[in-house]
């Protein structure tokens, strides 16, 4: 994975770094950042350097091969402004192809979410956080019991943002039973103190398979949450936002009538960019919008 910086408005950019040790071996992806203090930036990612150590002592153990995907760790990592680079494994056993994320509050706490397989193998969003700037982690945190079981991966990873109070926003997609058939849903929790986490709270989201959410801070002091969904066969972007007592409002379609989906989403002062994948032209859409009116 390779990292650059823009100092100018992005006009310009600096040479691409590798933002882990470039010496291992093994998948690694799925990556996040976030900017930190002092011109540090944060990294988070699935990294599969120790997968062929594990099968092998695995083997050993049981006396049987390996079976499935292979064992994936999350890592975090510091690039700092003068070129140094500290790793630190925050977890292992996570789900190994669904995205992180990482958000970093006024005071350097780190914080980091993945999708982590459970026991049963269940693919539930897992949460921990670092009061030392990312050097070490606190035992990770369950953010719902969703038990979604699934021997494979859902590729639809959480996304996580911390506003100034120290409030912690998380959204993911997950499967819920309803009627004859189990579907996807996108919720919404947050915590305060990174180890409980509020009962989650269902996204107004339509059609049959809502997902990849991402999520920003509002100007209000609440959040705003994008995804995509599928309906009538066209999949497109909806956003909502979240007010600040919590409160879920309608969901607004973003992306007309092409084909969109993977939405990210910054805030701007007090509006809101947002970009997205049209699957109609093969091209990255960008909106503005403005909130202020």
């Amino acid at each position: 994975m390779r990292f650059s910086r823009s100092t100018d408005g992005g006009r310009t950019f600096s040479p691409a770094r590798t933002i882990h040790d470039p010496t291992f071996s093994g998948a690694r992806g799925w990556e996040s950042l976030a900017p930190g203090q002092s011109g540090a930036v944060h990294a988070v990612w699935l990294d599969g350097r120790d997968a062929n150590r594990k099968i092998a002592e695995e083997a050993a153990h049981s006396g049987m091969p390996h079976k499935g995907q292979p064992p994936q760790d999350v890592y975090h990592g510091i690039l700092t402004p003068d070129g140094r680079r500290v790793e630190t494994v925050i977890a292992s056993g996570v789900c190994f192809c669904c995205k992180t994320a990482v958000a970093v509050d006024v005071k350097g706490t780190v914080y980091a979410a993945w999708r982590h397989i459970f026991p049963g193998s269940m693919r539930d969003i897992a949460f921990a956080k670092s009061t030392d700037g990312g050097a070490h982690f606190d035992p990770l945190v369950r953010v719902s019991e969703d038990k979604w079981e699934l021997n494979g991966c859902p590729e639809d990873g959480p996304a996580l943002a911390v506003d100034r109070a120290g409030a912690i926003h998380v959204a993911w997609a997950t499967l819920v039973n309803e009627g004859d058939e189990p579907r996807k849903a996108v919720f919404y929790a947050t915590s305060r103190d990174g180890r409980t986490f509020s009962p989650r709270t269902r996204l107004p989201a339509a059609g049959i398979t809502p997902g990849h959410p991402q999520i920003t801070l509002a100007a209000d002091g609440g959040a705003v949450i994008v995804w995509d969904e599928t309906v009538d066969d066209v999949h497109r972007v909806v956003l909502a936002h979240v007010s600040p007592s919590r409160a879920i409002g309608p969901s607004r379609v973003l992306s007309g009538a092409e084909s969109a989906s993977h939405p990210v989403i910054v805030r701007t002062g007090s509006d809101l960019v947002v970009a997205w994948a049209s699957r109609d032209e093969s091209v990255i859409r960008v909106r503005r919008i403005e909130t202020t009116k």
